[in-house]
């Protein structure tokens, strides 16, 4: 742990114990008495007004100087911030940790490609609206842009494929769903390539941890890489890259693909 951190936490740890010690809810409660006896005694020597109008300022000076302490602490707090980015931002350059990215890099990849191919156990955050890549994936169908999904073929999925359908528009053919058999499929986390049959295609992988939101840009070769299992499997299964329908479902050891046009 930083000094800075152990600071911070140094003061935590007294500002808790002082609010919370007999000594300050003792003294908390002594002023509380005195307030109440001082203005028993001045209540008889002020009007009524001139009392309001003194418990007014008091509780405009109060809550003042609640709002400018807020304020500050706020203003601490996001300096701190500030500075711990700043040193995780060095961390990542002085490593090369640049190919750890995150939603908002991939949302630009999506939405700057026409044509990508994904190997996903499931979908996520392209089925989640409110979220960024939702929000891509949206942009990019109305744009044209054509999508290629390798899937396990298992009940869950024909689900998200009802989800997907029920939340995007798209033209036919525009969108294929390939469902292999469950026990043939390979991969465990989702994969996602942009732009395959260009000259740079780009590969991201999802992190599967949990409690973690982060992606891998893959580099070139490894990018050639992942188009080249996806030409092999549109190969194997007798398919060609321009194919359309909805879904196409891979039978167990079969050699070729199943239109189902859902």
């Amino acid at each position: 742990m930083t000094d800075s951190a152990n600071k911070k936490k140094s003061q935590e740890t007294i500002t808790h114990r002082v609010f919370h010690s007999p000594i300050f809810v003792a003294a908390t409660g002594v002023a509380i008495i005195i307030m109440a006896m001082s203005l028993d005694a001045i209540k008889d020597q002020m009007s009524g007004v001139a009392l309001a109008v003194a418990a007014g300022v008091f509780i405009t000076v109060i809550t003042l100087n609640m709002i400018v302490t807020a304020s500050i602490n706020k203003l601490h707090n996001q300096d701190y911030f500030d500075q711990r980015l700043e040193v995780l931002n060095n961390m990542i350059l002085s490593n090369n940790l640049n190919w750890l990215v995150n939603q908002k890099y991939v949302s630009m990849l999506e939405t700057g490609s026409d044509e990508v191919w994904a190997f996903a156990p499931e979908l996520t955050y392209s089925i989640q609206p409110g979220t960024e890549i939702f929000q891509a994936v949206e942009a990019s169908l109305a744009r044209g842009c054509r999508y290629k999904v390798f899937m396990p073929n298992k009940p869950e999925t024909h689900k998200i494929l009802a989800d997907y359908r029920r939340l995007h528009k798209f033209k036919p053919g525009q969108v294929e769903f390939v469902l292999v058999a469950h026990e043939e499929y390979v991969f465990h986390t989702i994969i996602s390539i942009y732009n395959p049959r260009s000259e740079h295609p780009k590969a991201i992988e999802w992190l599967p941890v949990d409690n973690l939101v982060a992606w891998v840009e893959m580099d070139l070769k490894h990018s050639n890489r992942m188009v080249g299992i996806g030409e092999v499997l549109l190969k194997r299964y007798n398919m060609s890259a321009d194919a359309s329908g909805f879904v196409k479902e891979i039978p167990r050891g079969a050699g070729q693909a199943v239109v189902n046009l859902e």
